[in-house]
C-alpha cells in the first residue's frame, strides 16, 4: 500500500513540474504591434487548428476557407498568451481552435533579439479546410 500511494505522489510531483506556465515570463514592456514579427520572434512549431477538429466540425466546414484574424503575446520565453479572436467568418467553435493551436505553439527568438523582447502581434490565419 505504500508503494502505491508513494508512485501517485511522485507521479503528481512530475506531473506538476512539466506543466506549462500560467502566466507569461516578461522582461520588459510587450511592443505593440511590430511592423515584422521575425525581428523578434521565428515560429519553431505551427500546430494547426484542424487537430482539434472534430469529425462534426470537419463535416460542417468541409470545403470551407477559415479565416481569423487573432492577437496574442509572445512572451520572453516565446510562449503564447492572451489569445483574443479579432475576427472570423466562422462560429466561436473553430475560432476556440485556434486559439488552442496559437497556445500550443512556440516561438524562439530571433538572432537580433538577445533580450528576448516580449511583443503583442495580431496574425491573418487562413484555413483551408478539405
Amino acid at each position: 500500500m505504500h508503494k502505491i500511494i508513494s508512485i501517485i505522489i511522485i507521479t503528481l510531483l512530475m506531473m506538476s513540474c512539466s506543466s506549462t506556465n500560467t502566466s507569461p515570463y516578461l522582461t520588459s514592456e510587450p511592443i505593440i504591434s511590430p511592423k515584422k514579427l521575425d525581428t523578434y520572434w521565428l515560429s519553431t512549431n505551427n500546430i494547426q487548428p484542424l487537430k482539434y477538429m472534430s469529425l462534426s466540425q470537419r463535416k460542417a466546414l468541409s470545403g470551407s476557407t477559415v479565416i481569423i484574424k487573432a492577437e496574442y503575446l509572445i512572451d520572453s520565453n516565446g510562449n503564447v498568451f492572451d489569445v483574443e479572436i479579432l475576427e472570423s467568418n466562422v462560429g466561436t467553435s473553430f475560432s476556440s481552435l485556434v486559439a488552442k493551436s496559437l497556445q500550443s505553439r512556440a516561438f524562439s527568438p530571433s538572432s537580433i533579439n538577445t533580450n528576448r523582447q516580449p511583443v503583442v502581434t495580431q496574425s491573418l490565419l487562413t484555413f483551408v479546410c478539405d
